[in-house]
């Protein structure tokens, strides 16, 4: 389980459903672009009187609820570019980070399953991070991998959907990649030749594609 996915497991377990918030009618959005810098801003639920609430140079995404209303969970990048879970108060102040571990730093072992999704592209170094997951499941366990759509060759990803992940990785997700350790690069059209050349770096022996949409490919891989 990469940390990102740690992440949006841990803000899915503290959001709660808007209408039952004790702050009815009020939305918290994080990775709200605003001066190019992504932050946390607080609004009415009508889209009026929007406070921004942080202002760093690390970016911060997908912010919830507490379940009391005071305080909001969030990932963000400032604990060195991995994404991680941080809590503040709903006033901007208190801000604690909850997690700070590398995709290479996850407990347990003895798993069924490990799942990734989109998110071993920005990893740094996604063979290292591959070969914990090996580590981690049973010898029958699965690694259910999804990653965005792309063709091995660049002339099969120059459409519509090609150039658009095209054009996020090279803003986002390479340089996310390059800014950690090893910083290998993949980028969001990494491609499954690529793909399977890191897990099979990284111990598995099985790849398959399972199945695909036109944004993303599922990949069953086992040891």
């Amino acid at each position: 389980m990469s940390t990102a996915l740690l992440a949006t497991l841990l803000l899915a377990a503290v959001a709660v459903d808007l209408r039952s918030r004790r702050i009815p009618n009020t939305l918290v959005l994080a990775g709200f672009a605003l001066s190019r810098a992504r932050v946390c801003v607080v609004m009415d639920a009508d889209g009026s009187h929007p406070v921004n609430l942080t202002n760093n140079a690390a970016p911060d995404y997908g912010g919830s609820w507490s379940p009391d209303g005071r305080r909001i969970a969030f990932s963000t990048e400032r604990g060195g570019g991995d994404q991680e879970v941080a809590v503040m108060n709903r006033d901007g102040s208190g801000f604690l980070l909850l997690t700070n571990n590398s995709a290479k730093d996850f407990p347990g072992e003895g798993y069924d399953l490990v799942c990734i999704f989109d998110a071993l592209h920005d990893m740094g170094d996604p063979v290292g991070a591959s070969a914990k997951i090996r580590s981690s499941l049973k010898p029958d366990g699965t690694w259910l991998l999804v990653e965005p759509f792309a063709n091995d060759e660049l002339s099969d990803n120059l459409n519509p959907i090609g150039r658009l992940f095209y054009s996020a990785s090279t803003m986002i997700c390479t340089p996310a990649s390059l800014s950690q350790e090893v910083g290998l690069g993949l980028g969001a059209q990494a491609g499954e030749r690529r793909l399977k050349d890191v897990v099979s770096k990284a111990g598995f022996t099985r790849f398959r594609r399972a199945t695909e949409t036109p944004f993303n490919l599922v990949f069953e891989v086992r040891p």
